[in-house]
C-alpha cells in the first residue's frame, strides 16, 4: 500500500506562523526561521513542503500563516495556492492554530484526520518520518489524540517535554505511550532528572 493511498483522509497542517525571535539576528518577524536558506539553500519550510509530497496531494496540504508572510512562503513553494493557506486573523499561538485548522477540514471532510506540523524542524530522514506519521495515523483512527516525542539527547531547558506512563504496545515497530503530563522548559536540575529516567521525550510541537 503506498503512502499516498495510506492517508486518504489525513491531512498535513503546516504551523508557519512565527515571531522570528528564535535564530535572531538572522530571523526577522517579516522573515521568520523557517524562510530561511538553511540547508542546501532550501527554507526549513521548503523542506516540510518538499518531504510531505511523496504521501500528501497537494490538496491535502494546508499552510497556517499570517497574512504577511503568505507571499513570501507562496514564493518559496510556487505550486501552493490561495487554496493552501489558512489566514490567522491574529498570531495567537499553537492551540489557536490546531482549532481554526480543524474548524475547515471537519467542514471540508467529515473524516479528515490532520497531522500538525512546525514549518522549521530539521527532519534527516524524511521516509522513515513518513513512517511515523502512517503508523500515528493507525493510532488516530482509533479514536486517540497522538503526540510525537523525541528522545532527548541531553538536558534541554529550551524545550517542553512529555513525561510518558505504561506502554500501551508499538505500531509497525514504534513505541506508544500513554502520556501522563506535558512539562514545559524545566530547569538544568529538572532537564537532568528526565534525560535520566527514560520517562520523558521532547515535545516535537
Amino acid at each position: 500500500m503506498s503512502f499516498k493511498s495510506r492517508f486518504e483522509h489525513t491531512y498535513a497542517v503546516i504551523m508557519a506562523g512565527g515571531g522570528g525571535t528564535r535564530l535572531w539576528p538572522l530571523s526577522r518577524i517579516d522573515r521568520p526561521k523557517q524562510s530561511l536558506p538553511l540547508q542546501e539553500g532550501r527554507t526549513l519550510f521548503q523542506l516540510a513542503v518538499r518531504r510531505l509530497l511523496p504521501a500528501f496531494s497537494l490538496d491535502r496540504i494546508l499552510v497556517v500563516t499570517v497574512r504577511s508572510l503568505v507571499q513570501q512562503l507562496s514564493e518559496q513553494v510556487p505550486e501552493l495556492t490561495e487554496q493552501n493557506f489558512l489566514i490567522e486573523p491574529a498570531p495567537r499561538g499553537t492551540a489557536s492554530v490546531i482549532g481554526l485548522a480543524a474548524t475547515v477540514l471537519s467542514r471540508r471532510d467529515p473524516q479528515a484526520v490532520m497531522a500538525c506540523l512546525p514549518a522549521d524542524h530539521l527532519i534527516t530522514r524524511p521516509d522513515r518520518f513518513l513512517e511515523l506519521l502512517a503508523a500515528a495515523e493507525t493510532v488516530a483512527l482509533r479514536g486517540e489524540l497522538v503526540t510525537l516525542g523525541i528522545t532527548p539527547t541531553y538536558p534541554a531547558t529550551g524545550y517542553g517535554y512529555i513525561h510518558v506512563g505504561a506502554s500501551a504496545g508499538d505500531e509497525a515497530g514504534f513505541p506508544v505511550s500513554r502520556v501522563l503530563k506535558f512539562k514545559e522548559k524545566p530547569d538544568r536540575t529538572q532537564a537532568e532528572h528526565y534525560l535520566g529516567s527514560g520517562d520523558y521525550y521532547w515535545n516535537s510541537g
